[in-house]
């Protein structure tokens, strides 16, 4: 009964990593913070919709901006990003 249990589990593990999909390459922590240009804490207010999830890869979001990290972006601000859609996969 335990060999049984252990097999369906690991057959589980993999067919939801087999699901995953790679959105890009990470190359570390560390790095991106040194090639960022911005970094900010914020929050999502409208959420953008993709008429077409295949052929639109990226939805705009309007988001507030609490604090600024790295960069030049001021508090209490709007401004609008792309975040990946993966609602296709």
């Amino acid at each position: 009964m335990k060999k049984i249990l252990i097999a369906i589990t690991a057959i589980l593990i993999a067919v939801s990593a087999a699901q995953a999909i790679i959105i890009g390459y990470n190359p570390g922590l560390d790095k991106l913070i040194d090639e960022a240009d911005v970094i900010v804490i914020l929050r999502v207010d409208q959420y953008g919709e993709s008429e077409d999830c295949l052929s639109n890869q990226y939805v705009t979001h309007k988001c507030l901006i609490y604090q600024t990290l790295k960069g030049n972006l001021p508090p209490d601000k709007y401004i609008d990003v792309q975040l990946y859609n993966t609602t296709s996969s």
